[in-house]
């Protein structure tokens, strides 16, 4: 007996967004700790160096 599957958008939503979905790496706990103690202007400073690395990598 063959049986039809039926999916709603949000499923195939739901779906996709776990393929998307990777562990990741490292440890949180740790690196929590050292961006916690940070100032946002160090942060916005960083995610800009790291765009620029990686635009430079393209």
């Amino acid at each position: 007996m063959i049986e039809v599957v039926s999916m709603t958008n949000l499923d195939l939503e739901i779906i996709g967004f776990i393929k998307n979905f990777g562990l990741g790496r490292g440890d949180y706990t740790k690196e929590r700790r050292q961006w916690l103690n940070q100032k946002l202007d160090d942060i916005v400073k960083e995610i800009k160096e790291r765009a620029e690395k990686e635009s430079e990598i393209k």
